[in-house]
Formats: C-alpha cells, sequence, structure tokens
C-alpha cells in the first residue's frame, strides 16, 4: 500500500517536474500525492499532459518551450506508457538544444537527459523500464522515436491501486 510514495527517498532538493496523464486529473492517488509534495515542501510544478495516442515530436516541441527555462532537475512521470515515453522525450530535450525532430531515430552523444521516475497506471507497455521512447511525426506521417540509450528512468514504481483502478480495456 501506498508504494507511490518510495520515491521519495530518492529526492533531495531538486526541482520536480510532475508530469500527469490528462486522464489522471481527479485520481485520488494523484490528489494524495500532490498534497505530500505540497506536505513535504518540495519545489514541483505540476502539469497535465493530453494525448490521445502516442506522442508526437510536434507536441514534445510545445510542452518543452514551456520548461525549457524552469530548471527541472528531475521529472515524475505518472501515466500510460505514451506519458513515460513523453517525459523521456521531454527529459532528453530539456538538456539538448533544438526540436525534437533532430533526436528522431537512435542519436548519440547528447547531454545526459533530465533523470525521470516512471510510475505508470497501466501495464504491459513496458516503458517504465526501456529507453526507447515512441514518437510520431505528424507533418513526415512517421513514426520513429526517441531512442537515447542513457534515457532509461532512474526509478519505476509499480502502484497496484492504478493497474486494480484501469479499465479493463
Amino acid at each position: 500500500k501506498n508504494s507511490i510514495f518510495y520515491f521519495f527517498e530518492y529526492l533531495k532538493n531538486e526541482k520536480i517536474l510532475l508530469l500527469i496523464d490528462q486522464n489522471l486529473k481527479n485520481s485520488k492517488i494523484v490528489n494524495n500525492l500532490i498534497t505530500k509534495l505540497k506536505y513535504n515542501k518540495k519545489n514541483f510544478i505540476k502539469y497535465y499532459i493530453k494525448l490521445n495516442h502516442e506522442p508526437t515530436y510536434e507536441y514534445l516541441n510545445i510542452v518543452k518551450k514551456k520548461f525549457i527555462n524552469s530548471k527541472v532537475e528531475i521529472i515524475i512521470s505518472i501515466g500510460g506508457g505514451s506519458t513515460i515515453d513523453f517525459s523521456k522525450g521531454l527529459g532528453l530535450l530539456l538538456r539538448n538544444k533544438g526540436n525534437s525532430e533532430n533526436y528522431m531515430g537512435f542519436p548519440k552523444n547528447l547531454n545526459t537527459p533530465v533523470p525521470v521516475i516512471a510510475i505508470p497506471s497501466t501495464f504491459n507497455t513496458g516503458s517504465e523500464v526501456v529507453f526507447n521512447a515512441v514518437f510520431t511525426s505528424i507533418k513526415q506521417k512517421k513514426k520513429l522515436g526517441i531512442n537515447y540509450n542513457k534515457n532509461f528512468p532512474i526509478l519505476s514504481i509499480l502502484e497496484p491501486r492504478f493497474i486494480s483502478n484501469s479499465p479493463k480495456k
């Protein structure tokens, strides 16, 4: 019970970006986490991302602009595989110059991404344990991804209550 709070032992005083799937906006589990972050006086920004399908490079560029000057030091990603992939892509972009399209495929010799703690709300995608991050390009009509070998989540926490409350489909 309350496995979602285990990451607190990994935090010091970093500036946190809490990146949450919009479908979890009314989640009691997520709201309890936000309350605990406030209670422990953690420096965090809460942001709900809207993904209907796989994340796009174009949407990643838009969100990057919101946080490029925020000095985020760690991302806590809560959601399905697309949310976690998005967080890994954002972590890489916040520490490297240019648009997301520059990193399509298997880029090399990049700055270390902002660390990501992954808390999946679904199961079976595996995004919380691999460096690959699936992205599609609307403009180029391609599905390729950002696959950087140093882009593993630093910690993955399975919270059984997310899985037990998720829709069967």
